[in-house]
């Protein structure tokens, strides 16, 4: 009987932790919804919070705050500048998100716009965080345009 409620309580412990997993940013500190319309005060604190995180909160971040580099691309620069260094650039600016997922024309698009949004940023502060990121971003599209040959 012992042994059937501590296995009750850990499988419920451990429910409670994934049931809590998609809402742990909404209460929290960050609003992964607000970050991805392109606020300004929440891409700052889902930098923040990129930091501190791992695994599947890290991609959700990314994820996030990818999203607003086409929305609100000199908040994007701005916050990214502030937290410098930056690990996994790569992840941070081409981490489509789920709907994207072997959808390479999709893709393309999605990573062309992002580039051309960031080149449309003038501040001279701002450019070389622009640089970077659209070196990435270039790098991940040659990437998909190979993808998309061999598929064709």
């Amino acid at each position: 009987m012992k042994e059937t409620k501590t296995v009750a309580f850990a499988l419920s412990v451990i429910l409670f932790g994934v049931s809590n997993l998609n809402g742990a940013f909404a209460e929290g500190s960050v609003d992964l919804k607000k970050v991805a319309r392109g606020n300004p005060l929440e891409i700052n604190r889902a930098f923040d919070e990129r930091a501190r995180s791992d695994g599947a909160a890290f991609e959700e971040i990314d994820i996030a705050i990818g999203e607003t580099i086409r929305k609100n691309p000199k908040a994007f620069l701005e916050a990214y500048r502030a937290h410098q260094p930056i690990i996994r650039l790569d992840s941070l600016v081409g981490n489509l998100g789920p709907d994207f997922v072997d959808e390479f024309k999709k893709q393309e698009i999605e990573v062309k716009g992002r580039i051309s949004v960031l080149k449309k940023v003038k501040e001279p502060s701002l450019q070389p965080a622009a640089k970077a990121c659209i070196a990435e971003l270039e790098r991940l599209q040659k990437m998909i345009q190979g993808i998309l040959k061999v598929k064709h």
